[in-house]
C-alpha cells in the first residue's frame, strides 16, 4: 500500500500539466463545450499544495504535434503531452518513481462539456488501472490566482485486483488559464494523495 500511496502522489503532481490545440483555436469559456486550448513555450503555472511549498509548471517546446512541459519538482525531466494530456513518453531520469505512473494517463478528453463521460485504461507500478470520469457543470471556483469558469471533473480509479477503487476526487479545468486550477482529494479514499491535492497561485500565458 505504501508504494500505491507514493506512486499516486507523484500523480498528483502531474495533474497541473496544460493541455493545447496546434491550430491556435481558443476554448469557449463558461458554457457548452469547449475545445482544448492552444498554449506557447514560456507559459507557466505556479501551484501550493496542501501539504505546503510551491513548485512551477511550464511549456518549455512544442514538437512535431505535442508539447514538452517541465516541473520544478522533478528536475531534469521532459514530459511529451498529446492534446488530451496523455504523457506519450518521458525523456530524461526520474530520480524517483516508475515511468509507468506517468505514460499513458488521460487526464482530459477534449471536446468537453458538461456530461461527457471518457473511460480508459493504463498500466502503472501498482497494476492494470481502469478510469471512469465525467464532466460536471460549469462553475465559478476562487483560488489564489483569481475567479475562474470551470468545468469540474470527477474521477473513479480501479486496479484490476479491485484490492484498490478510489472514487471522487475533483479537479476544476480552466479554459482561461490552459489547465487545471484545483485538486481536490477525499482523504479517506485517497490517503496521503490528499497533501499532494493543490491550488493556483499564479500563471502566466502567451495569448
Amino acid at each position: 500500500m505504501r508504494g500505491t500511496a507514493y506512486a499516486v502522489l507523484v500523480l498528483g503532481i502531474m495533474f497541473t500539466f496544460p493541455a493545447w490545440t496546434p491550430d491556435g483555436s481558443s476554448a469557449q469559456v463558461g458554457q457548452g463545450v469547449v475545445d482544448a486550448e492552444a498554449l506557447r513555450a514560456g507559459d507557466k503555472w505556479v501551484y501550493k499544495r496542501a501539504s505546503g511549498g510551491e513548485y512551477e509548471v511550464s511549456v518549455t517546446d512544442v514538437v512535431a504535434g505535442e508539447y514538452v512541459t517541465a516541473v520544478s519538482s522533478l528536475p531534469g525531466v521532459k514530459f511529451f503531452r498529446d492534446r488530451n494530456w496523455t504523457v506519450t513518453r518521458l525523456e530524461g531520469k526520474l530520480e524517483k518513481g516508475d515511468p509507468r505512473n506517468f505514460i499513458g494517463w488521460k487526464w482530459l478528453d477534449f471536446p468537453m462539456g458538461p456530461g461527457k463521460k471518457f473511460s480508459y485504461q493504463t498500466d502503472s507500478s501498482f497494476g492494470t488501472v481502469d478510469v471512469d470520469a465525467v464532466v460536471g457543470k460549469w462553475e465559478k471556483v476562487t483560488v489564489p490566482a483569481g475567479t475562474f469558469d470551470v468545468l469540474r471533473i470527477e474521477g473513479c480509479w480501479r486496479n484490476r485486483d479491485k484490492s484498490w477503487a478510489p472514487c471522487g476526487q475533483l479537479r476544476w479545468y480552466s479554459p482561461e488559464v490552459g489547465t487545471f486550477i484545483k485538486q481536490l482529494s477525499l482523504r479517506q479514499s485517497f490517503g496521503q494523495m490528499a497533501d499532494f491535492d493543490f491550488e493556483l497561485v499564479r500563471f502566466t500565458r502567451d495569448r
